[in-house]
């Protein structure tokens, strides 16, 4: 009896939940003003800037799921990731788990942390809510395992996301299973990444299926056999060039890993290809460009790399080049659901092919075959190798999870085929996986130009699909204004208009498509949301039921025609258009919403039970399902369950989500019942007041006042639906609280002229610095009027770092060093120890011409950076040559040598790393330049012979068409800069001034062009030119 229980306890999968003290080096320092002055396309989210340099212990939630292969652990309170996971026959990990939380500034927000496995939705970069709480859930499943589902709202899109992290008690993988669905009636950006973590170790090789591997811009390179010859699959094998993002493509199959050759151990990624076709590879650079950040992120667990799946091929980030790679949209009402298995292997050498049950490599020697077996799940069966056609070997297998077993089998004499059935694998030598799909555009695409209207319309839908609507709105009237009946042109400007709240000239823009296709679903949908703004409930039914008629918009037309019969108090329209949007898309959210409303009032408390129970097994972390539960029931354990929901960072905005859909189904009551849960934040205050006006029992002002009464900080209104409560709340009362969150509304969708005039009349009433720092910015053209509202939040708070930033940068765009000194100089007195300052500080020293002063202050910056950040190495740098070439100058070349030797150094206290090949042209030709006036020329001659790639024939005056040749490079990345083609054009004119030292020509041309001309790299391009000119 007590065998068989341990037996049982042994076959079990546990979940526990705890809390586990961690070394933290934490974040602080949120940014009160809108991310809308910085990147707007994830407000209303805002950022961190405040980074520990030192860590302290620091308590946070921990999920364990384990059985008695592996351990996994997951942080609710860091995005809901996988902190790390664990093969327990051999105590390695295959999740890579970083033990001190290290936050730096590399997510969109800022704040992130190394290791486990990271989950991105909606655009690419590192999700918000990556460092913060998420909602989530622990279960005990029917089938005996284990499960913590996390999730939240993508603030931005409003689409929500969900990954549970499953771990049966019989297999050695965890499954992540994902649920994301968008229930908003517009298409929303689109982009997914899991991003997994392991150890990066010299013995490292890296088992992905392909042969190329995309860049973020879409350009296609050769895998594994790079166009150098080397074998880059090999970790090892990266020691060059800069950090690595390798998107492997070009062959069907389901996974991908690396092995250890010295532990003997490995890790994997399993998921059907049509699911997560993207497999990446990043790697930090292996120079101490990016080994600097196995400092900055981690303690003592050493590099990592990550092995990140993909819902799309690659991390699209568009560039110059045409290609076939493109960003797509999530559309309106769509639910994507997936599966991806994660594990470890062991002992077999590397990963050949993969299959939920087991794990496959297959080592070719000189006269046999050595199979190498890892089982994920039991498996028995045979083993059958097949040469050619004909039986040659049959094994038998009776496997345990994480068994291993080893088969020799003599050297088939033709292609040759391995079958596992009890392991769900086959494997031809032969088969040909490898895909003939392009990754390179075909010469004739896009032909006609980039004016070509379709050329046009397509850059708008690119960057509306990565939320840059203005620049989508620029392309699409570009596009129009080609083509005024371009049909798809004017419903995406419609569309566009929607977005920005226009309903009215969105009204004018789809009518004017519908003049020209009756029929055409798209152009019919966005009418129907249109209408339905408008309050036009016929014309907006009429067109979503043509937009219907389509599959690509059936399912939501009906859902939508469903929401607003039950607007409408119509119940059993309702109902039938939610059954015909489930009849073909039956993880529709909201028509399953519609039929749970619907049910609960007319009665029918089973059937709106039954789509509670269905809408939990969806997504079982749905807001609106608890809240339903809650309705029907009135029990404190309802209450209690719909409260403890809202787990995340930001638990009003879920409750303000569900209270706007509330509203939008024509159900006040209930929304209100939602916002008098919620945590009492302005804009909760305000919705109640508005929803409780409608009632008319004067409640209202008493919310209204209570909305008031609290400050601004942190209050980022952004829903459409938003606006209209604004509006009336302005109406009522005209404080000025009320209209700035009504002006960053506006400003948010997108109307950012009414939103600065209705700032600019709140003229000083406002009582937080951060309102005048804002409003500077969108007075940036009004110098004098942003000058004075900066000079307004410093008088309020002369410790605010960022409104002293904000000056300093004014001054920096006017080109006016001097004040830009004086006011740098004062911020550094005052916050000595802020390095964004002391950076700020050091680059108007440098313009001003005090090199050794910015020296002084840059030996005593400690910079925590930013991914990608090289601006302490390059001011390091700048200072430098600057003070060489001041020593030239003064005759002192004695002392330029060893400053232009210092220049050389990479102190990473500036938080830079030295890269493989620094460019190191113009000090090396300084230097030379010094051996010269010392007149070491021999010295000179080497040094120079260097920069010439070590031609012998190289004389002075090859020397010093070359150092021309890379200033004028300089000056034309420079120029381009600017947008400014007159100024591209002046590019060669300008380098000969500079060349020939024609000062009458360069000052000619500095004045017509004063912006390049102020640049600091220009200055020192300039110098170092003519110092060869008698």
């Amino acid at each position: 009896m007590h065998h068989a229980l341990l037996v049982a306890q042994q076959n079990d999968a546990s979940i526990s939940e705890s809390w586990v003290d961690l070394k933290t080096y934490g974040f602080h320092d949120p940014d009160p003003s809108p991310i809308l002055m910085d990147n707007p396309g994830i407000y209303p989210y805002h950022t961190f800037e405040g980074y520990n340099s030192e860590g302290q212990d620091s308590s946070w939630k921990v999920v364990k799921l384990e059985n008695q292969y592996i351990e996994v652990y997951v942080l609710p309170q860091i995005g809901g990731k996988v902190w790390g996971a664990i093969e327990k026959s051999t105590g390695e990990e295959f999740i890579y788990r970083n033990e001190v939380m290290k936050f730096r500034n590399i997510s969109m927000r800022g704040p992130w942390t190394s290791g486990g496995i990271e989950f991105n939705f909606g655009v690419i970069g590192h999700h918000p809510a990556t460092a913060t709480p998420v909602d989530y859930k622990l279960h005990e499943n029917q089938d005996g395992s284990v499960s913590c589902t996390v999730g939240n709202i993508d603030l931005p899109s409003r689409t929500q996301w969900r990954v549970e992290v499953l771990l049966a008690p019989d297999k050695a993988f965890f499954e992540t299973r994902v649920v994301w669905y968008n229930p908003t009636s517009s298409t929303q950006s689109y982009y997914n990444w899991m991003t997994g973590a392991a150890v990066a170790s010299d013995d490292l090789t890296f088992y992905c299926p392909g042969d190329g591997y995309l860049d973020h811009p879409g350009g296609i390179h050769s895998w594994p056999i790079n166009e150098e010859g080397r074998d880059i699959s090999q970790y090892a094998n990266n020691n060059f060039g800069g950090s690595k993002s390798y998107h492997v493509v070009g062959v069907h199959d389901d996974f991908f890993g690396g092995y250890y050759a010295d532990r003997n151990v490995g890790f994997g990624h399993w998921s059907p290809y049509e699911s997560m076709p993207g497999q990446k590879l990043w790697l930090w650079a292996l120079s101490r460009s990016g080994g600097i950040w196995e400092d900055l992120l981690t303690d003592t667990d050493g590099q990592y790399i990550e092995f990140q799946a993909g819902r799309l091929l690659n991390q699209f980030s568009p560039g110059g080049k045409s290609t076939p790679i493109t960003k797509v949209g999530f559309e309106p009402g769509a639910t994507d659901i997936w599966r991806e298995i994660w594990f470890p292997v062991k002992a077999i050498g590397g990963l050949t092919s993969v299959s939920t049950k087991g794990v496959l490599h297959v080592i070719e020697v000189s006269d046999s075959l050595q199979l190498g077996l890892n089982a994920l799940s039991k498996s028995v069966g045979p083993v059958l190798v097949y040469d050619g056609d004909d039986l040659l070997y049959e094994g038998t297998i009776q496997m345990e999870p994480m068994d291993v077993q080893y088969f020799t089998v003599p050297m088939p004499k033709r292609a040759y085929t391995i079958e596992i059935p009890g392991m769900d694998i086959q494997y031809m030598s032969d088969a040909s996986s490898e895909l003939s799909r392009p990754y390179e555009s075909k010469q004739d695409v896009g032909d006609a130009g980039s004016s070509s209207t379709d050329q046009l319309f397509r850059q708008a839908q690119q960057q509306l699909r990565m939320r840059k609507y203005q620049l989508a709105t620029n392309a699409v009237m570009q596009c129009l204004q080609a083509d005024p009946f371009h049909l798809q042109g004017l419903t995406l400007y419609a569309d566009l208009l929607y977005r920005s709240g226009d309903y009215a000239e969105a009204r004018k823009e789809i009518e004017k498509a519908l003049s020209i296709d009756t029929y055409a679903p798209e152009s019919n949908f966005v009418a129907g949301k249109i209408y339905r703004k408008l309050d036009q409930v016929t014309d907006a039914l009429e067109a979503y039921g043509w937009s219907a008629r389509s599959m690509e918009f059936r399912s939501a037309g009906y859902a939508l025609m469903a929401e607003i019969y039950l607007q409408e108090g119509e119940i059993q329209n309702a109902v039938n258009y939610a059954r015909n949007a489930l009849d073909f898309n039956r993880f529709h959210v909201g028509a399953r919403y519609v039929l749970t409303i619907a049910a609960r009032m007319v009665g029918n408390i089973s059937a709106a039970d039954r789509q509670i129970q269905t809408l939990l097994a969806i997504d079982p972390l749905n807001h609106f399902a608890l809240m339903e539960q809650y309705f029907l029931g009135r029990t404190s354990a309802d209450s209690i369950a719909a409260l403890e929901a809202h787990r995340s960072e930001m638990p009003y905005q879920t409750f303000m989500e569900l209270a706007v859909l509330y509203h939008q189904l024509g159900q006040d009551r209930d929304a209100l019942q939602v916002l008098n849960m919620a945590p009492a934040q302005p804009l909760v205050q305000l919705w109640r007041a508005y929803l409780q006006d409608q009632k008319d029992d004067g409640q209202a002002s008493e919310y209204l006042r209570a909305a008031l009464e609290k400050p601004i900080t942190f209050v980022f209104p952004y829903r459409l639906e938003s606006l209209p409560i604004l509006k009336w709340a302005l109406e009522e009362d005209d404080h000025w609280k009320i209209q700035y969150y009504y002006a960053l509304n506006l400003w948010g969708v997108g109307q950012v002229e009414t939103a600065t005039r209705l700032l600019k009349e709140i003229g000083q009433e406002a009582d937080m610095p951060f309102f005048y720092r804002t409003r500077a910015y969108l007075l940036a053209d009004d110098e004098m009027a942003a000058f004075q509202d900066l000079q307004h939040a410093l008088e309020m708070n002369k410790s605010d770092w960022r409104s002293w930033m904000s000056l300093i940068q004014l001054h920096d765009r006017q080109d006016d060093v001097e004040a830009m000194l004086t006011t740098s100089r004062e911020a550094y007195e005052r916050l000595p120890n802020n390095y964004t300052v002391g950076m700020a500080h050091t680059k108007a020293l440098i313009g001003n011409g005090l090199f050794e002063e910015s020296l002084d202050v840059l030996g005593g910056l400690q910079v925590l950076p930013f991914e990608g950040a090289r601006a302490g190495r390059s001011l390091w740098e700048q200072a430098h040559i600057g003070a060489a070439l001041d020593h030239i100058n003064n005759g002192h070349v004695e002392q330029a040598l060893p400053t232009l030797i210092d220049s050389k150094k990479w102190p990473e206290h500036l938080g830079v790393g030295k890269p493989y090949q620094p460019d190191e042209f113009l000090v090396d030709y300084l230097i030379g330049h010094c051996y010269g006036l010392q007149g070491d020329n021999s010295k000179k001659r080497a040094v120079w012979k260097e920069l010439q790639k070590g031609d012998h024939t190289a004389n002075d005056t090859d020397t010093r068409e070359l150092l021309v040749e890379r200033a004028t490079a300089s000056l034309a990345k420079l120029a381009s800069s600017t947008h400014d083609e007159n100024l591209v054009r002046q590019v060669g004119p300008w380098s000969i001034a500079l060349s020939d030292g024609n000062k009458t020509e360069i000052e000619k041309l500095e004045a017509a062009h004063p912006v390049v001309a102020a640049e600091i790299e220009y200055l020192i391009w300039k110098r170092s030119l003519l110092l060869g000119v008698n």
